[in-house]
């Protein structure tokens, strides 16, 4: 006659096996590949700050500007930095 105490092998929670170690390894390896595959929709929503455009060029000339139109200024120096006397 079989015995109608459980051991720790079949112990299962909803049919979940529990107390097999196979269950945990593969219940880790399956939580790390979704993490794997939902990681870019992760980054989508939490933003990348400010985000810069690039410019199209075709042989190192911008295309979609006014060709003619003169280059925008540079931008003025800093300040210099404050010095502490000794």
């Amino acid at each position: 006659m079989a015995s109608l105490t459980p051991h720790l092998g079949s112990l299962t929670l909803a049919g979940l096996p529990i107390g097999d170690w196979q269950f945990w390894v593969v219940t880790i390896i399956a939580l790390a590949a979704g993490a794997f595959l939902l990681r870019p929709l992760w980054s989508k929503a939490r933003g990348s700050g400010k985000q810069r455009r690039a410019t199209l060029t075709i042989g190192g000339k911008p295309i979609g500007k006014d060709p003619t139109s003169p280059p925008s200024p540079p931008s003025p120096p800093s300040p210099p930095a404050p010095s502490t006397p000794p």
